[in-house]
């Protein structure tokens, strides 16, 4: 079921119990929408989403940015299930658009946090039963330029993800139609990792699903298969965090592990500053730091801009992996979170050509192509389970918002 929120605006008076519930006594809130979302599964009572409208200027905004809300109600008698977005938006009607599957709702924020001469599109996909934030997916650009865009998606949790962009080219930059060619990056997630495991406990236990995988198959979210062919795990995947003391995790997954004379390794790139859709054409960036590590026996075989001894690198192995924990020995965590960041991974078989997989386009190392890091929700956890990392989210209450403007 799709729906705009003109037509989903109700065509009578607000019913005034369902205003009474969502609004109570808070000055100049208006009903606005109502739209049918099926059946709770549990309790079978018929779900809506309606959406609500608080006439005062944000108390955090210098601008005419009014509170929006989105709420899962149940019905029969009313019941306010969850408050699925808390939004600030100068749209009008507001959401833009409300599409309804069987167990989510995308809600179309409008250009929320777009000043200026900036447009865009945010929008919110939440999952009804339990009610979860699924992901959040936008795509800005600036009207007065075409060139300066940017599109992306962001697993709620923030543990997957992938950005876009692109800006006018420089002279002499590969370009289309006056336009960068698109880059794109799998961002590395960045959360804190319990003290057990970053005491040691690193060494017997899998990162699981506290890491972002990276195998090249094309997948969404799944990184980038820069040469040869990539076929995933357990051919050859590689899972990847940074704990925000600022230590990377890997774990490498490898069905021929140590079978070729070259041998596997990883390259890791690193640099203050990264290139994007906001960047001023012909601005210097500064050269990469590239390490490439020998997946054997942790070495630095290679350092270009920066000392080998940049880098501490440690190694555990395993039943099914090879783990690597690598700390930057002269970069705070706050300035490795801040800046640029990509790792690749290069898989050497027995009678193949090698292949490489990254987090981050082609060509390697390159300021244009370098990715960033982006921080878990602040609600997510990561603690061990027997061998594995699990994740875990703090509930919400049914009157705190899956998705807040100002915090995500």
């Amino acid at each position: 079921m799709t729906a705009s929120a003109e037509a989903a605006r109700s065509p009578s008076p607000p019913d005034p119990a369902l205003q009474a519930l969502l609004c109570g006594a808070r000055p100049l809130c208006t009903l606005l929408s109502q739209l049918p979302a099926g059946k709770d599964p549990r309790t079978g009572r018929d779900r809506l989403i309606a959406s609500v409208r608080i006439g005062e200027q944000a108390a955090d905004r210098d601008d005419d940015c009014k509170p929006h809300e989105a709420w899962l109600v149940l019905r029969a008698p009313f019941e306010a299930a969850q408050l699925l977005v808390s939004d600030c938006s100068r749209e009008n009607p507001w959401p833009v658009e409300v599409k309804i599957g069987e167990n989510t709702a995308t809600i179309g924020l409008g250009g929320t946090e777009v000043p200026s001469n900036w447009v865009g599109m945010e929008t919110v996909v939440a999952e009804l039963a339990p009610p979860r934030l699924a992901r959040k997916e936008w795509s800005y650009f600036f009207r007065l330029e075409g060139c300066h865009d940017e599109d992306g998606w962001r697993e709620a949790n923030g543990f997957s993800g992938e950005i876009s962009w692109r800006r006018p080219a420089a002279r002499g930059e590969q370009a289309d139609a006056g336009c960068t060619l698109t880059r794109a990056f799998v961002p590395i997630p960045v959360v804190p990792l319990p003290a057990d495991f970053e005491g040691g406990g690193w060494k017997t236990t899998s990162l699981g699903d506290c890491s972002t995988r990276i195998d090249g198959t094309n997948a969404r979210g799944r990184g980038y298969g820069i040469s040869g062919a990539a076929h995933g795990a357990p051919d050859a995947a590689m899972n990847v965090v940074l704990s925000d003391t600022g230590a990377l995790y890997l774990e490498l997954t490898d069905d021929h592990a140590g079978a070729s004379p070259g041998g596997d390794q990883v390259q890791i790139f690193r640099s203050p500053e990264t290139d994007d859709n906001t960047r001023t054409p012909g601005t210097p960036l500064p050269k990469p730091a590239q390490w490439t590590l020998d997946v054997a026996d942790a070495r630095v075989r290679s350092a270009v801009n920066a000392p080998a001894s940049a880098l501490q690198v440690e190694r555990a192995e395993g039943p099914l992996s090879t783990r690597l924990r690598v700390r930057f020995a002269r970069i705070p965590s706050r300035e490795l979170v801040a800046g640029g960041l990509a790792v690749a991974y290069r898989d050497v078989d027995p009678d193949e050509p090698p292949s490489v997989t990254a987090t981050c386009q082609s060509p390697l190392g390159h300021p244009s192509t370098l990715g960033r890091t982006q921080r878990v929700d602040k609600d997510v956890t990561c603690r061990a389970e027997g061998t594995t990392l699990v994740r875990a989210s703090t509930p919400k209450t049914p009157t705190t918002a899956l998705y807040r403007y100002d915090e995500q």
